[in-house]
């Protein structure tokens, strides 16, 4: 009697990084010059939009509100007072949405990118 062999299973595909969802509404920018305050203590910005803000930190927690402040690390930079919240942490990058958005919030951010790309910001007057 032959006994039938069952099929081979297909192979077992190489793990691949897990899909995470972008959940940005708003484009993000280099955060050139740009610096987040919390504590006391100053953390380089890598990227920011009129959402929210994306710098390196360790010791954070997912859900956990700071009270912020952005400051420019120009000469005589201007600083404007933020509330985040701490919504995705890879690593060392801290992803932060701005719990209370703001207009004059809105307008510095603006008007730091027109500043530093050099044109004119013609969204927020």
């Amino acid at each position: 009697m032959i006994t039938e062999i069952p099929p081979m299973a297909s192979p077992i595909p190489a793990s691949s990084p897990p899909q995470v969802e972008d959940r940005r509404h708003h484009v993000r920018y280099a955060g050139q010059y740009l610096v987040v305050e919390i504590e006391g203590t100053a953390y380089p910005v890598t990227d920011i939009s009129v959402g929210g803000v994306r710098f390196e930190d360790i010791g954070r927690k997912i859900g956990e509100m700071q009270r912020a402040v952005i400051r420019s690390t120009s000469e005589g930079g201007a600083s404007i007072g933020a509330e985040i919240t701490i919504v995705t942490i890879d690593g060392k990058r801290i992803h932060a949405s701005f719990s209370k958005p703001s207009m004059p919030l809105m307008r510095y951010i603006v008007s730091h990118l027109s500043e530093v790309h050099g044109i004119e910001p013609h969204l927020i007057k």
